[in-house]
């Protein structure tokens, strides 16, 4: 099946980067497993991701490491 141009019978490697940090734990889940129910075997997806306690930490190095994440 074709979408937008997109062929969902061929398999795809995605990129997606600084998103999942912003988005609470569900939603990247749903994004996750929506990839994986509708994209062809051998689809890969590729994301980053900040543990929560890190992003909500108060100390130095949490708080320089989030400000980069940030830019």
């Amino acid at each position: 099946m074709r979408e937008g141009g997109f062929d969902f019978a061929s398999p795809t490697l995605f990129v997606w980067e600084f998103v999942a940090p912003y988005l609470p734990p569900e939603a990247v889940l749903d994004v996750l497993q929506t990839v994986r129910a509708r994209c062809a075997a051998g689809s890969s997806i590729i994301f980053d991701y900040v543990l929560a306690d890190l992003m909500e930490s108060d100390t130095i190095g949490a708080r320089e490491f989030v400000r980069g994440v940030h830019a």
